[in-house]
């Protein structure tokens, strides 16, 4: 299937560009001193990434409930690694970080499963 090729190239590009963004010193930002920017750039990054993964994981298993739970574990478990990664690049861990990976995760997990499943009807 193309469009789940094209889904694994977008997920491992995207968890490329989060995993540099997160751990450089000191990342761009979008809106300079706008604390909440941060937050909902964590929101949309992971909101993204786990809406493929959840989608690379159901086409690749459309009959496995697993997918789900699974997708949103994995990508929490990537947020957190890299929020204790970034105690060694200078910057500082933050669980509010965490929170709203965590959110997105569920948000992409979520719409992702569901995506495929109309797709594989």
């Amino acid at each position: 299937m193309k469009l789940k090729n094209a889904a694994i190239f977008l997920y491992f590009a995207g968890l490329a560009a989060v995993l540099y963004l997160s751990l450089v010193p000191e990342p761009p930002q979008i809106v300079p001193g706008f604390k909440m920017v941060d937050k909902l750039e964590h929101l949309a990054a992971y909101t993204v990434l786990t809406f493929l993964l959840a989608f690379i994981l159901s086409v690749k298993m459309p009959a496995a409930r697993f997918s789900l739970p699974l997708s949103i574990v994995m990508m929490i478990a990537v947020g957190a690694l890299i929020e204790w990664l970034q105690s060694f690049t200078g910057r500082s861990p933050e669980l509010a970080d965490l929170a709203a990976d965590a959110a997105g995760a569920v948000i992409g997990a979520v719409a992702g499963r569901r995506v495929s499943l109309l797709l594989q009807r």
